[in-house]
Parts: C-alpha cells; sequence; structure tokens
C-alpha cells in the first residue's frame, strides 16, 4: 500500500522521498526517537522521554527547531504557500 502526495495527491510508493510529480518531500509518520529509540509520531518532542526532535527545512533539509519561520540554510520561509512561493 503507497501514500499520498500532502500537496499534490499523487499516491506514490510507501517508501517515497519526494514527490514524483510535484517534488514535495514527503516525510513519514512516525521517526524513532534518538535519545530513547522509541518509535514516535513525527513531531518536536520525544513523547517518551522529552527529547526536543528537530524537523528538516521542507526546502533544503536543514535541521530546524520549529522555532525559526525562514531557514537558517536556504532563507526560504518555512511554511510557504503556493502563492508565497511564486
Amino acid at each position: 500500500m503507497g501514500i499520498r502526495c500532502p500537496q499534490c495527491g499523487r499516491e506514490l510508493s510507501a517508501d517515497a522521498k519526494f514527490c514524483l510529480d510535484c517534488g514535495a518531500r514527503i516525510l513519514p509518520a512516525k521517526t524513532i526517537c534518538p535519545c530513547c529509540g522509541k518509535e514516535i509520531p513525527r513531531g518536536r518532542l520525544c513523547l517518551h522521554c522529552g527529547y526536543m526532535l528537530t524537523e528538516p527545512c521542507p526546502h533544503c533539509g536543514a535541521e530546524l527547531l520549529g522555532k525559526e519561520n525562514f531557514c537558517p540554510e536556504c532563507g526560504r520561509k518555512i511554511h510557504e504557500t503556493e502563492e508565497t512561493a511564486k
């Protein structure tokens, strides 16, 4: 069973990293906490040990703490809409 691109809705393979149609980066729904090793929902904080997780920039992959409005690596707005990306 595949997954759908959150940006354009195309069906993709379950292990897709990027959408084949629109190029959006596909982030997994779950991740492994690097501190305690437990599988957790993707987010900013591990619910088991409280470790603060980083998230990648959706444009360049640089690590973010979730407080930035703009990426310190590529300079793009973190939560761009289609209109602000143009």
